[in-house]
C-alpha cells in the first residue's frame, strides 16, 4: 500500500476516481487519515444469521434511507428448494 503522503498526491492530481477494495481496517485507516470522499458499501444479508438452519431465497423489495444514515433492507424470503 502507498503511504499516506502519496495516496494524498494522488488525490489531488486530475483523473479519475480511485477505488479501494479492502477490510473494515484498511478503509477505517484511510478514513481515520481523510483520504475517503464516498463510500460504496455491500450488504451480504445471509452471512447475518448463523444459525439459520436451510439456505432461504432473498429478494429485495425494498430499501429506505433513514434519517440517521441507516438504510432500512426489506427482503421477501422464502426456503429454497434444491
Amino acid at each position: 500500500m502507498k503511504s499516506p503522503e502519496e495516496i494524498r498526491k494522488l488525490k489531488q492530481q486530475p483523473g479519475k476516481d480511485m477505488h479501494v477494495v479492502g477490510v473494515a481496517t484498511l478503509v477505517s485507516s484511510l478514513m481515520n487519515l481523510g483520504l475517503i470522499d464516498e463510500l460504496s458499501l455491500l450488504v451480504n444479508p445471509t452471512a447475518l444469521f448463523k444459525d439459520v438452519k436451510e439456505r432461504h431465497a432473498l429478494k429485495l423489495v425494498g430499501a429506505k434511507p433513514l434519517k440517521s444514515g441507516k438504510v432500512s433492507l426489506t427482503y421477501n424470503t422464502q426456503p429454497r428448494t434444491t
